[in-house]
Order: structure tokens, then sequence, then C-alpha cells
């Protein structure tokens, strides 16, 4: 494990590992906006602690977790404060990559704010990008079924069928 600031990860080139890249979208799209500046800042502050995993290769870092600190290292108007955090990293190897860690730390930012998501819209994603193999492995399904989703998310299959759903596709 290795610790380096904020500002050395905003120096670094750092990009989205390409197996990670459509949850990083999920949460940029779907998640990020609709989460209220306060709670932000805490979620900002609490993503800061947890390990956050790299694929080095060559010069550039791949960013694998911590939806929330690829925002914080592209935006141009962070504070010093941000600057001087610290972030715990642990560098893999490609072949170390796990989807499904990356995925459950989704699914527990989504159920932290499933109030304030659309999550139909977040779950018709979701089923987009796992695939029969995914499903599987994880849930011993050929599909993520709704029900599922909502066990995952802790609500009930009629409040999901109750969510309005003005889908961003």
């Amino acid at each position: 494990m290795e610790i380096i600031t904020v500002a050395k990860l905003k120096k670094d080139t750092v990009l989205i590992f390409p197996s990670a890249v459509n949850l990083f979208l999920i949460y940029s799209h779907h998640i990020r906006p609709f989460i209220d500046t306060h709670t932000l800042i805490i979620e900002r502050n609490a993503n800061k602690s947890k390990y956050t995993l790299f694929v080095k290769d060559e010069k550039k870092l791949f960013l694998v977790n911590n939806f929330e600190l690829y925002h914080i290292i592209k935006d141009p108007d962070t504070d010093q404060k941000t600057l001087k955090k610290r972030v715990e990293i642990i560098n893999i190897t490609e072949n170390k990559f796990d989807f499904q860690m990356a995925f459950d730390e989704l699914i527990e930012i989504i159920a932290q704010h499933k109030n304030d998501l659309n999550v139909k819209a977040i779950h018709n994603q979701l089923k987009k990008i796992l695939t029969k193999e995914m499903n599987r492995q994880f849930f011993n399904k050929n599909i993520f079924t709704i029900p599922k989703f909502c066990q995952l998310i802790n609500i009930t299959e009629p409040t999901y069928h109750k969510i309005r759903s003005t889908s961003i596709s």
C-alpha cells in the first residue's frame, strides 16, 4: 500500500480502467448529479479514506474504484485542503482487476442515495453492462433481475415499480 496526496494524483495521468468505465459513467451521469452538495462533501471525505486501486501502465495510472476520487482529481477548482488529503492506493496488475469489487462499491453508493436517484434508469444501465457470465458468477442467474437489484439496494419491488421513470438512457 502506498499513500499519496490528491495533488500528486492530479499531476499524474489518471485514467479510468477500461473494464470499469461503464460503472464510472453510471456514477457520473445517474448518481453524482443527484447527490446534494453537502452530502457530496461528506462522500468526498469518506472516499478518500478507503483503499483505491490502480493499474499502473508505464506513465499512466488507471483508476479501478473510488468513483468520487476521479471527479476530485479531474476538478480544476480543487481547494488546497483537498489537495493535501492523503489517499491510500494499491497498485494491482491488470489480471488482478475484479469487476465485482467495483460493481459492489457502486451498488453501495446507490443503496446510500436510493431516495434521490432514478433507480430504474440505473438498473437498466447495469443490465446492459452485466454479461450473462457476470450474472451467473455474481447471482447464479442469466440476467440482472429487478428482485435482485431491489435486494442489493434494500428496496421492495413495489417501491421500484412506483418510481417515476424519467429515464436518462
